[in-house]
């Protein structure tokens, strides 16, 4: 379960990342706060909130009983209104006044809404793609490991040999 949260809270923040980003001056604060509101950043984060709990309770059916509680944690923290500031931070950060403008422009547009809408889908799919290719080749992993590990004991067997003094060999 700890695997599958970092992943899908990983993914989230990549997410969060690859709708925008901002250098602005104070003044741009205004501008990231309108392309968060353009993005309809608070669904954004609600239904990745809905997302990463239906996937949770599917892969781990034992926290039915606690999923209230893990909502209620997840809402706190992974809110809109809780993040609002820190994205607004990040985007004034990393684009310029001009960029904001631009990225909220695009945005606005019906090619940029439909990027909102189904971005979700396309992000929880390309997660769920990843993660069954890696169970797919988990074996082939395993493997490597295996042998890697025979390889370091071996090679410490070695050297444990080499440091004992020749009367102890």
């Amino acid at each position: 379960m700890r695997k599958t949260s970092t992943w899908i809270i990983a993914g989230l923040g990549l997410f969060l990342l690859l709708f925008t980003s901002a250098y602005a001056d104070e003044g741009g604060q205004k501008e990231a706060e309108a392309l968060l509101e353009t993005m309809h950043m608070d669904t954004v984060l609600s239904q990745a909130i809905d997302q990463v709990m239906n996937i949770q309770a599917r892969q781990n059916p034992s926290i039915a009983p606690y999923r209230h509680i893990m909502e209620q944690f997840m809402k706190k923290y992974m809110s809109y209104e809780s993040l609002k500031p820190d994205l607004i931070k990040l985007y004034t950060q990393t684009f310029t006044k001009e960029e904001l403008s631009e990225i909220t422009g695009f945005y606005r547009t019906s090619t940029g809404q439909k990027v909102i809408q189904v971005m979700p889908q396309l992000m929880a799919q390309g997660a769920q793609m990843g993660q069954a290719r890696v169970q797919e080749h988990l074996p082939e992993l395993q493997q490597q490991i295996k042998e890697e590990a025979d390889r370091l004991n071996q090679a410490h067997k070695q050297q444990d040999i080499q440091n004992k003094p020749a009367q102890q060999r």
